[in-house]
């Protein structure tokens, strides 16, 4: 078996030796066949291979689809233009998009950090818009008492993501919190939605349902928590 195989490469099994092997290392291991059929680092082909992106060891799954030239619409149409256009529109985007994946999770952090101590103090100095919001749905619970806690807990998660210092457990602060927002919808359903159609969301419902994207986020930055850590000696 082996020695068909090594004969369908065109190796001659009388050779002097191939890469230092001698004739009889190459027919009569099966892992030397192996490693002649399937070099180290060296992906192996598969039939459906050409649907997917190319692989990168740098690059998420999610970004190699968004990349694949397959689906890039834009790709394809600077593909089209002339190459006097094609190089100055290349080299803008590359600029940009250097300086968005440099400080891009940066700025998405301070941000959301901003927002947060901006809501929390709100609450604390008693002029947040939504306190009836709040206090009627934590109505279980001491509602000014509560209501500042939020502010304060608000406060600490806004800190804790511009001063990244114990990040996972910010973060588990603000999903926490962010949990939280959704009981309006289940507690308050007639302020949420439209004649109680989940999918026609009131003012409140829209309020609440954006939190979505404030979790998307959080879970962004949480991508980098351990990118940020210190290499060990």
């Amino acid at each position: 078996m082996n020695a068909r195989i090594v004969s369908s490469l065109g190796i001659s099994t009388q050779a002097s030796g191939i890469g230092g092997l001698s004739p009889s290392d190459v027919t009569g291991s099966s892992s030397t066949c192996a490693a002649i059929l399937h070099p180290p680092g060296r992906a192996h082909n598969t039939a459906l291979s050409y649907l997917l992106p190319p692989a990168s060891p740098n690059m998420d799954t999610e970004v190699s689809v968004m990349t694949s030239s397959h689906l890039d619409l834009e790709r394809r149409l600077e593909d089209r233009l002339p190459a006097r256009l094609r190089r100055p529109i290349d080299t803008i985007d590359g600029a940009v998009t250097s300086f968005l994946e440099r400080y891009g999770i940066t700025a998405l952090r301070i941000a959301l950090g901003v927002v947060f101590i901006w809501f929390g103090t709100l609450k604390v100095i008693g002029r947040s818009p939504v306190e009836d919001l709040v206090k009627d749905t934590i109505y279980f619970l001491p509602q000014d008492t509560f209501f500042i806690v939020i502010g304060v807990w608000e406060i600490i998660i806004g800190i804790g993501l511009l001063f990244p210092v114990a990040l996972r457990l910010t973060l588990a602060l603000f999903w926490l919190q962010m949990a939280g927002t959704f009981l309006s919808l289940i507690i308050l359903p007639g302020r949420a939605f439209q004649d109680g159609n989940p999918l026609l969301l009131a003012v409140t419902g829209e309020f609440i349902i954006k939190n979505l994207v404030l979790i998307a986020a959080g879970l962004v930055i949480g991508s980098t928590v351990r990118r940020r850590a210190l290499p060990k000696n």
